[in-house]
């Protein structure tokens, strides 16, 4: 697996490292197959109105940017997370830009690499309330037509990069979406996944596992 580490001190290019995967390729990726796999396609009718949907029947295609804000303003991503309301999440925060950070790709390496001021995207952040608390969601999305997986450290990399200015009363949860254009319909396959908490120790990239999936089809939506 190759890891991006940003340019050191003095340097002028990106430098990269490489590891080796210890058990599984699920050491370094989530695996569309092997998490949603198995799902029960569940079906989603939006609350929301038609006019607050109807923007996203005009896109001639539907980039990642575009699932998340979908999943966001129909709800169903509220649904998915179950959060305490369904129908309300905060605008999400998107962007990219450079961090510096510390990390392991796995427990046993015998040395911490730093990623230095190296460029990481964020697809989405957002603050939404589960049994009435604050928790913090970073989202990493991907659309296509069909399953695929994703490198742990995309999801990774972001919660490195912004986890020191969250404060520690503040869970920090990972979510995995890949949505998948269908007959009928758009799914949605939604994975919250775990990490232990960055702002405590030093994180491995082999940690991020999934606590749980569940996959939705949006339904009453032509794209």
């Amino acid at each position: 697996m190759i890891f991006r580490l940003g340019i050191p001190d003095k340097g002028k290019y990106t430098h990269f490292s490489l590891a080796k995967y210890q058990k599984r390729w699920e050491d370094y990726f989530l695996e569309d197959n092997s998490i949603f796999g198995n799902n029960n396609v569940e079906a989603y009718i939006p609350p929301t109105s038609l006019r607050q949907l109807f923007a996203f029947h005009l896109l001639p295609d539907f980039a990642e940017s575009s699932a998340i804000n979908l999943a966001i303003s129909s709800g169903l991503l509220s649904a998915a997370l179950n959060m305490d309301q369904t129908d309300q999440i905060a605008a999400p925060a998107t962007g990219k830009g450079t961090f510096t950070f510390e990390f392991k790709p796995f427990p046993e390496a015998p040395i911490k690499w730093q990623h230095n001021k190296g460029q990481v995207e964020i697809d989405a952040m957002f603050i939404g309330k589960r049994k009435g608390k604050e928790i913090l969601f970073v989202v990493e999305a991907k659309s296509s037509l069909k399953f695929g997986s994703l490198a742990k450290y995309k999801l990774v990399y972001p919660i490195l990069a912004i986890c020191r200015k969250i404060p520690n009363n503040i869970p920090i949860i990972p979510v995995y979406i890949r949505a998948l254009k269908v007959d009928g319909g758009l799914q949605f396959h939604i994975a919250e996944c775990r990490l232990p908490d960055a702002r405590e120790r030093l994180i491995t990239i082999s940690e991020l596992e999934v606590e749980n999936a569940r996959s939705l089809v949006l339904l009453g939506l032509n794209l």
